[in-house]
């Protein structure tokens, strides 16, 4: 994560798969929304499901530009 002063990269995400009616947060969703917030553009690399970049947009829908 570039330009975060925390040396943390790695957070706990979902334990379960998304569904319409999911509203897990988890330490991911909340890094990917502060992160979003602080930023004009991100990228983010998921290396298996979109899960939480999926719950960050519904706990935060106008991060959704910014990813």
């Amino acid at each position: 994560m570039c330009n975060e002063e925390n040396d943390e990269i790695i957070f706990k995400g979902a334990t379960e798969y998304f569904t319409n009616d999911s509203n897990q947060t988890n330490d991911a969703v909340n890094k990917i929304i502060q992160i979003a917030k602080k930023n004009d553009k991100i990228y983010i690399l998921s290396i298996g499901c979109i899960t939480n970049i999926a719950l960050a947009i519904k706990k935060e829908p106008s991060i959704i530009n910014k990813i």
